[in-house]
């Protein structure tokens, strides 16, 4: 530090050096921040050296102070040590041998082909074919899918770690949880999800409360229970950990693992989420052009479908890119990390002009892997295009190419305003027609659209549309805790992935749409499953309003529990009802009357000398 000289001028821009020295002490502030600031030498903020002396004990600041007052004004010096120059000179190697596998070229060489009418041929592409993992023999119950992505070993551990931090802070009044508790908690919440009351505790209203909640947790146990939940122990992080989210990363990497496994989709897309969030965290961002604007980021890497492949949390400086990756900016940084995903060549990646780089489309076309992208022209060296007043006279749905020497093609297509993309294989190609409203004229019109445009919106919404299922039946929580909220988000995430899964594997057996759940119908049943997982519902008279499915027939309505509860082989005990005429049997060809039903399926059974219906009834 004693080389470091007081400037006069403390709004001075920091020289690398400089910020090199900030950052290795960990006086930084420095933070990737929203789309307006995008580079990573634009997000740092002004450090006055009053701040940067804050750590120097009084006798070396009076030491200083007469250094300083004999110096002249002039730039900051900062003694770099031997190690730290082969640090340096070892990094810009690895960054030189980067650039040369893949064919990257500095901006200041970027060069378009000097050309007027000049046409770019679409490259023919055999495109990946999308195939499924496992060949698919049978439809397993919804909650199988779910706990593909959040298994019993993650429960457990949560159970564990809760009532260690209920015994650290001393909670009163709280008995141990266990797996089974925590699996009717999160079935509670998915409930509440689904049924979205405007207050928790209606759902134990002794009215209209819903019997599935209130017959299996207490309101004060659930309020205790989300008070202390937690899936590790608060006391047993490392010093050297700077990951802001790992109160609740073994909950997301479960999830992670899952999407890793799935097979890719032949088009797909990152975009960034945002989960609703305005509480106190430090990577609480504000995006304004977002439905939700406050929250914590997600950057998502998936498919047409909604399907999530991959996905990376964002959380500032800490945000774990590769080195060598953020040299090429933050924003791009993002899809080079995701795209290590596609392991396959020969798949489309589509993403909006935050990420979009020359050096991000060259780097995925030495992958093999063929983007389009909206751009901001000045990141491309200003290609030669025509204007948009130009392009304005020339009328509505005018298109113009821009070809550089590496191959990269800029497509400039004016529909109210100009759009700009950049793409590696596809420019104005086969051209097609959209429908747009005219003010003037007032009707819809035809207009002309370069084929690099209409791939673009046919492929770029698979984010969006995974927003749009998540915020159909999100997890209702009212909590400045972040760790919860970012716990439901994790459930949502997991049922909407697991729901589009079972979606996908039932169209491939050919069940007709009427016996295909939809989200709701399969939310319900994931959340029935885990309730009533290894319980039975209380003893005495079958409930007429517990929520099962129902099996409409043309006169009468027959109540049957789901494949999953009636096949787990937990808790199905005969009990004898009190009734004064017997019931008809459930089981399938059974025609036989009883007073003998499953205390826990709440449907009649015989049990006769010659035929045991109860036994069969719950033989998968």
């Amino acid at each position: 530090m004693s080389n470091i000289r007081k400037d006069k001028d403390p709004h001075r821009k920091l020289t690398e050096a400089e910020l090199l020295y900030y950052l290795e002490n960990d006086i930084s502030d420095i933070e990737f921040l929203s789309d307006d600031e995008l580079e990573l030498d634009e997000v740092c903020r002004d450090q006055t050296n009053d701040n940067v002396l804050d750590g120097i004990s009084t006798e070396d600041r009076e030491n200083e102070d007469e250094d300083l007052a004999d110096e002249q004004e002039g730039p900051e010096e900062i003694v770099i040590g031997e190690n730290d120059k082969d640090d340096r000179g070892q990094f810009e190697k690895e960054k030189e041998n980067f650039a040369k596998i893949h064919n990257l070229t500095e901006k200041s060489k970027i060069r378009w082909i000097q050309k007027d009418n000049i046409e770019y041929e679409t490259r023919n592409i055999h495109w990946h074919a999308s195939q499924p993992s496992t060949l698919v023999v049978d439809l397993p119950a919804p909650v199988k899918f779910f706990t593909k992505y959040i298994p019993d070993k993650i429960l457990q551990q949560m159970a564990d770690m809760t009532n260690l931090y209920a015994t650290q802070q001393n909670t009163a009044r709280f008995p141990s949880t266990s797996l089974t508790e925590i699996k009717s908690f999160i079935g509670i919440h998915i409930i509440m999800g689904n049924l979205q009351f405007p207050r928790v505790s209606m759902y134990w209203h002794r009215s209209m409360g819903i019997p599935l909640v209130k017959d299996n947790m207490p309101l004060s146990r659930f309020y205790k229970l989300r008070q202390a939940i937690h899936i590790v122990d608060i006391t047993s992080r490392e010093e050297n950990n700077q990951d802001r989210l790992w109160k609740v990363r073994c909950l997301y990497e479960s999830v992670r693992r899952r999407c890793l496994k799935l097979p890719l989709e032949t088009n797909l897309c990152v975009d960034e989420q945002i989960v609703p969030f305005k509480g106190q965290i430090n990577i609480k961002q504000y995006v304004k052009n977002k439905p939700t604007k406050w929250g914590i980021k997600i950057y998502v890497l998936a498919g047409q479908s909604g399907l999530i492949y991959d996905f990376l949390i964002y959380q500032g400086s800490t945000t774990p890119f590769s080195p060598i990756y953020v040299k090429y900016g933050s924003a791009a940084a993002v899809v080079m990390q995701l795209s290590e995903r596609i392991s396959e060549s020969n798949h489309g990646l589509f993403f909006d002009n935050y990420f979009t780089t020359y050096n991000l489309i060259q780097y995925l076309d030495s992958k093999h892997i063929y983007c389009v992208g909206t751009i901001r022209a000045n990141r491309f060296a200003n290609p030669r295009l025509p204007s948009d007043k130009e392009m304005k006279k020339i009328g509505r749905g005018s298109s113009a190419v821009s070809i550089s020497k590496d191959g990269i093609v800029i497509t400039k297509w004016y529909d109210n305003k100009a759009v700009l993309t950049a793409s590696n294989f596809v420019g104005i190609g086969v051209a097609d027609v959209c429908r747009r409203w005219d003010k003037t004229r007032k009707e819809y019109v035809q207009v002309p659209r370069p084929e690099a445009i209409r791939r673009y919106n046919s492929n770029m919404g698979g984010v969006d549309k995974l927003d749009f299922l998540l915020s159909l039946y999100r997890s209702y929580v009212r909590s400045k805790k972040w760790t919860v909220r970012m716990i439901t988000h994790a459930i949502d995430l997991a049922l909407v992935n697991s729901w589009l899964e079972y979606r996908t594997q039932a169209i491939l057996l050919g069940l007709p749409k009427k016996d295909i759940l939809d989200l709701l119908g399969f939310r319900m049943e994931v959340a029935e499953s885990l309730i009533y997982t290894r319980r039975a519902p209380k003893r005495g008279r079958p409930s007429e309003q517990i929520e099962n499915r129902v099996i409409r027939g043309k006169k009468k309505v027959e109540i049957r529990p789901t494949n999953a509860q009636r096949f787990d082989k937990y808790d199905h005990l005969p009990q004898y009802d009190d009734k004064k005429e017997a019931s008809r049997c459930k089981n399938q060809d059974c025609k036989s009357r009883t007073h003998i039903y499953c205390q826990k399926c709440k449907v009649h059974l015989c049990i006769l000398k010659g035929r045991n219906c109860f036994s069969k009834f719950h033989s998968n």
